[in-house]
């Protein structure tokens, strides 16, 4: 198992850039043709916001509330925990 590399959300913001839709983060529904949209990317570039507070690299399914596309990936083998408010 991975170590969890926890990040503040403002490191996490400026060093993965979410993709901003009229200067707010854009997220993405878990359903429908976001989802159909998602599937389609570079999975190191999706990310999960969770019903816990956090934010976790990766498409996950178990607590999600929506996804989040950023500009620049994170690493495989990288399990990155980012808490929001």
């Amino acid at each position: 198992m991975n170590e969890i590399i926890e990040i503040s959300y403002g490191q996490w913001f400026d060093k993965y850039q979410p993709r901003l839709e009229n200067n707010q983060m854009r997220y993405y529904e878990t359903f429908g043709e976001d989802l159909e949209f998602i599937k389609t990317l570079d999975p190191l570039k999706v990310w999960t916001m969770l019903d816990s507070k956090y934010i976790i690299n990766g498409k996950h399914f178990v607590n999600r509330l929506v996804y989040i596309v950023t500009r620049f990936s994170w690493e495989k083998g990288q399990e990155i925990q980012v808490e929001y408010e």
